[in-house]
């Protein structure tokens, strides 16, 4: 393990293992948005700073294999001084070593977190349309991703999920 900063992950043009592409997607546009305006984005950054940041070496590139919120302020050209340089810790994995469990449940860890202000039909959706029948069977031994399963993970009932898309409770 490295500590690192991020003006240092900047200049080291980091880019996103494309496995975990879709997902960044979801974070940056059905969750990200969210946080911000419920005022819990500050939190998440400084989550983001103590969390061990995973890099996959592939091809003389460097890949993050999770930590969205890192990757968006390392892509991030508007931050403050302070920012670029808080420390991270980095740990270096082969692309044999990696997979999307990492990110995938990293994912719905922070899904579970702001589960009352995220609009639960749209990431599920989403999610459920990235998850090929083979990534299913590694991540959970079924054949797909149901509603009850993505519901067992964040941590609400399948009834809490359908009365909150229909409007009634």
């Amino acid at each position: 393990m490295d500590i690192t900063t991020i003006a240092k992950l900047q200049k080291k043009g980091i880019l996103i293992s494309p496995v975990i592409a879709d997902l960044f997607k979801i974070y940056a546009e059905d969750i990200r948005p969210f946080l911000d305006q419920d005022k819990n984005l500050k939190l998440e950054q400084r989550r983001a700073l103590f969390k061990l940041t995973i890099l996959v070496k592939s091809d003389k590139k460097q890949l993050l294999a999770n930590n969205f919120e890192l990757y968006y302020l390392i892509k991030s050209h508007n931050l403050d001084q302070d920012t670029l340089k808080q420390n991270v810790l980095v740990s270096s994995l082969t692309e044999e070593e990696s997979n999307l469990g990492i990110a995938f449940f990293e994912l719905i860890e922070i899904i579970s977190r702001y589960k009352a202000i995220l609009d639960l039909r749209v990431i599920y959706t989403k999610i459920n349309n990235i998850l090929t029948k083979d990534m299913t069977q590694k991540l959970f031994k079924k054949n797909d991703f149901s509603i009850i399963t993505f519901c067992t993970l964040i941590g609400i009932t399948d009834r809490a999920y359908h009365s909150r898309n229909t409007g009634s409770v």
